[in-house]
C-alpha cells in the first residue's frame, strides 16, 4: 500500500469517526455562564443590521450600541440569523442548534488544520500529530 492511501484511508476513517462521535455528544456539550449572553449579542447585531438595511428592528432598552462592546459577532451574528430563518423558538432547540453549529465550524477548521500542518511539516504523520 502506498503512502499517500494509507494517508487517505487513515484520514478518511480518522475524520469519519471524529464526525460521527461529534453527532453522538453535541447535544451533552451543556450550556456556558456566557451562551446566553453570546445569544442575546448575535440577536441585537442582526437587529442592528436588520434596522440599518431594511429599517426593521426589535427595540432594547437603551439602544442597541449598548450591548454591542466587547464581543465579536462573525460566528454570533449568522447563527442568529439562521435561528430566525429556521423558525426556532423553543431554548433546548436554539442551543442545540448553537451547539451543532460550533461543532461543526470547529469539525472542519481541524480539517483545515490538519492540512495546512501538512503543508509546513512535509509528513502527513507529523501534520496529524
Amino acid at each position: 500500500m502506498s503512502s499517500f492511501s494509507l494517508e487517505k484511508t487513515f484520514l478518511i476513517v480518522f475524520f469519519t469517526l471524529y464526525l460521527t462521535i461529534g453527532f453522538i455528544i453535541y447535544p451533552d456539550f451543556g450550556i456556558c455562564v456566557d451562551e446566553p449572553i453570546n445569544r442575546q449579542k448575535g440577536d441585537l447585531s442582526l437587529d442592528y443590521v436588520l434596522n440599518n438595511l431594511v429599517g426593521d428592528s426589535t427595540h432594547y432598552p437603551g439602544g442597541v450600541n449598548n450591548y454591542l462592546n466587547h464581543y465579536g459577532v462573525a460566528f454570533l451574528l449568522p447563527l442568529s440569523f439562521m435561528e430566525r430563518v429556521f423558525g426556532l423558538t423553543e431554548i433546548n432547540e436554539i442551543y442545540l442548534f448553537r451547539h451543532f453549529a460550533t461543532f461543526l465550524l470547529f469539525y472542519i477548521s481541524s480539517i483545515f488544520f490538519y492540512f495546512l500542518c501538512r503543508i509546513f511539516l512535509k509528513d502527513w504523520r507529523y501534520a496529524f500529530i
